[in-house]
């Protein structure tokens, strides 16, 4: 997963995702809608090995992988209830040297920080809480994006 092309998928919703948009109005609402979605490989859904869907182009299909479902959760989540969210990449060692790079959700409703890994809803204690991300199965925070510009986190 690379940030450049995160940073180039920037986009406004099509008239499609912006209608659905406007009928959200739980986080309940936004979840739901990957409840269904069929998990595809870049290489076989795009004949290449790392392609970012835009949240419009995820939401017409709604089929992709891992960062696609959750960069258009994060983006549905700010757009629709107009809460903080972001876009995660965690990582973890699966046999050294070999390492592996996961899309994932955080938000904040109002009073709490959470992470979303597909469908577990992991509470956290801040924007950076390791405990969370291990809960999810990853070790490290390789990035943090915030909605709706894609800008990095820092610290």
């Amino acid at each position: 997963m690379c940030w450049f092309r995160f940073k180039a998928k920037k986009s406004e919703p099509s008239p499609e995702y912006a209608n659905w948009l406007a009928k959200q109005k739980t986080f309940q609402d936004v979840h739901h809608f990957i409840d269904d979605f069929t998990y595809q490989y870049d290489k076989d859904q795009f004949g290449v090995e790392d392609y970012w869907q835009t949240p419009s182009q995820y939401f017409a299909t709604n089929t992709g992988d891992c960062e696609d479902v959750h960069l258009f959760l994060a983006d549905a989540i700010y757009r629709a209830l107009g809460w903080e969210s972001y876009l995660l990449i965690g990582w973890k060692w699966e046999k050294f040297p070999r390492a592996i790079a996961h899309g994932m959700t955080i938000f904040n409703d109002g009073k709490n920080y959470f992470l979303i890994n597909y469908w577990d809803v992991i509470p956290m204690k801040h924007l950076r809480d390791k405990e969370a991300l291990n809960r999810a199965g990853y070790t490290y925070f390789g990035g943090i994006f915030q909605m709706p510009d894609g800008k990095k986190v820092k610290g």
